[in-house]
């Protein structure tokens, strides 16, 4: 049997839908060093119950959210050697 541990590092970015003082949504960017346009975004329901009362603020959010990722994946790419 053969194993092999890859690491990558990435560049990670988190934010949330907060509604009422309790996080409802937790919006995360994950971009590897190695490959940023394999920059994954994705949201998580921490309150699906708040979520389903507010989707549209959740989904504004995720919106916003989604260009903030894209314009620091962007910058990153800017940088000389990358």
């Amino acid at each position: 049997m053969s194993e092999t541990l890859s690491v990558v590092d990435v560049i990670q970015r988190i934010g949330y839908t907060i509604i009422d003082d309790v996080k409802v949504v937790q919006h995360t960017c994950v971009i590897p060093v190695d490959n940023p346009k394999g920059m994954r975004i994705s949201m998580t329901k921490l309150d699906a119950d708040l979520y389903e009362a507010n989707r549209d603020v959740c989904r504004s959010d995720f919106a916003i959210f989604e260009d903030s990722a894209y314009r620091l994946r962007d910058e990153y790419l800017a940088k000389p050697n990358n």
